[in-house]
């Protein structure tokens, strides 16, 4: 960045992931002024793409490292701060290469920075950044850092005032925050066209599904709640269950995508109980598959994936509570056996019909009359800012929400404002002290979450 003109023209987001280049053109937008860009978009590590249903004006290609965002002649004000080690250089956006190692003043630099120079445009006045939404590809817990002790994890993007009036786009959301928004993983399969989609629906439809149920991953001996153990003993008690059992040895074969969707495609329903965190993304690999997924805790998909996932739940999977398993030692294969084989042809052809929604399409083409992952999730946000703007221009306050149970929010059919006392209230229980977290392992779970990046499935 040059000191004199505070301008620049890319900022770098480093990752593994073959990611993508977005390029936005000041002035491209008819009607917009030339100090104007033409979306609000911002952009954390890890993306796989960037859709190019709603860059009027600019475009997409496939590149690799990470993601790359040009904004062309693009100028920042003073808002973004020149520290000592970054000696007039923009680092990037990014959250991965400091969360490990660094104090905790290294890894909110880039999150104040943000904020910063966001409050200082004039876009951000017109709603006061209630219009905007920033996507990132890793959990909510990472961006949540719950006190400013070096040895506690994370940054604390979410906690920052400006932030919280974003809506934030995150493959795993809190229950008990309103701002932050679950989207789907990325998965294996990014069709070009809408015959791509149909034709790998129908091969779904005609695959011969010689297991009642899978499992992939690893034990959790460290976790006393995790029921991963019980899950892979009774899976290999049975003779109806395959195992894909994970681990760091090359014996592996959780690393490998063939491997995987081979179980999956072969198998009436799939396991996917908590990994470190709630969700996992072998639960959109198996729904990819045609197969049933069957969850353990509602905030592993239900209370997540709003936007995508039906609210008739029953409708596409089965949730077998984690007590159940744990305390009562239920029997998986007994309760998936009383599901009649109409019924269970149902729930399969409801997951793959819900596919389009739940991939995301070569950014590099358009689906024709399909909706994919993106193409939801922006229609949901546009919804959102919309509702938005029309309560401030009406002067109308909800004054009776209560953010600790936006959980049940979100689970409220259209026009739906009052919430009551629901089944899956054991399940988000907040603790005494107040910290919002139903239990000690969400840090812990956003410490593994590297792990989850080398091996997505385990």
């Amino acid at each position: 960045m040059s000191a004199e003109s505070r301008s620049f023209e890319h900022v770098k987001l480093e990752g593994r992931n073959v990611g993508a280049t977005m390029v936005a053109r000041r002035g491209g937008c008819p009607g917009e002024s030339l100090g104007c860009c033409c979306i609000n978009i911002y952009i954390s590590n890890n993306i796989q793409g960037v859709n190019n249903s709603i860059l009027v004006g600019s475009k997409v290609k496939m590149g690799d490292p990470g993601v790359c965002f040009s904004m062309k002649d693009v100028k920042f004000d003073r808002g973004f701060r020149q520290g000592k080690k970054r000696d007039k250089k923009i680092k990037g956006f990014d959250i991965a290469r400091y969360l490990w190692g660094y104090n905790i003043s290294m890894r909110d630099a880039a999150s104040l920075d943000l904020v910063d120079w966001l409050q200082k445009r004039p876009e951000w006045s017109i709603m006061g950044g209630k219009d905007h939404f920033l996507v990132a590809g890793r959990i909510t817990w990472d961006f949540r850092r719950l006190s400013d002790s070096n040895s506690d994890w994370g940054n604390k993007l979410l906690f920052l005032p400006a932030a919280k009036n974003m809506s934030m786009l995150v493959v795993e959301s809190s229950p008990w925050n309103a701002n932050d928004f679950g989207i789907p993983y990325p998965t294996y399969f990014h069709p070009a066209k809408d015959a791509e989609v149909f034709s790998w629906q129908d091969r779904m439809r005609k695959l011969e599904r010689k297991w009642l149920f899978c499992f992939a991953g690893a034990p959790r001996p460290g976790n006393s709640k995790s029921i991963r153990g019980q899950i892979i003993n009774q899976c290999k008690e049975s003779k109806v269950c395959k195992l894909l059992e994970c681990g760091q040895t090359a014996e592996s074969k959780c690393h490998s995508p063939g491997s995987i969707m081979q179980m999956f495609q072969s198998s009436l329903f799939c396991l996917q109980p908590q990994g470190d965190s709630y969700t996992r993304r072998s639960a959109f690999d198996a729904m990819l598959a045609g197969c049933i997924p069957v969850f353990f805790h509602p905030a592993s998909a239900y209370t997540q994936y709003t936007w995508h996932l039906p609210k008739n739940y029953s409708a596409f999977s089965v949730l077998i509570s984690e007590n159940d398993v744990r305390k009562k030692n239920v029997s998986i294969e007994e309760r998936l056996n009383q599901i009649s084989p109409e019924k269970v042809k149902e729930m399969r052809e409801v997951v793959i019909s819900m596919i389009p929604r739940l991939i995301y399409a070569d950014p590099r083409s358009k689906l024709e009359t399909l909706k994919d992952a993106f193409d939801v999730a922006v229609a949901a946000v546009t919804s959102r800012v919309t509702k938005l703007r029309r309560d401030i221009i009406e002067g109308r306050k909800d004054d009776n929400f209560i953010e600790e149970l936006s959980w049940k929010y979100a689970l409220l059919d259209e026009g739906q404002r009052e919430i009551g006392p629901h089944e899956w209230d054991p399940f988000f229980e907040i603790p005494k002290d107040g910290s919002a977290e139903s239990d000690s392992s969400s840090a812990e779970a956003a410490k593994n979450s590297w792990k989850n990046e080398q091996g997505q499935n385990t």
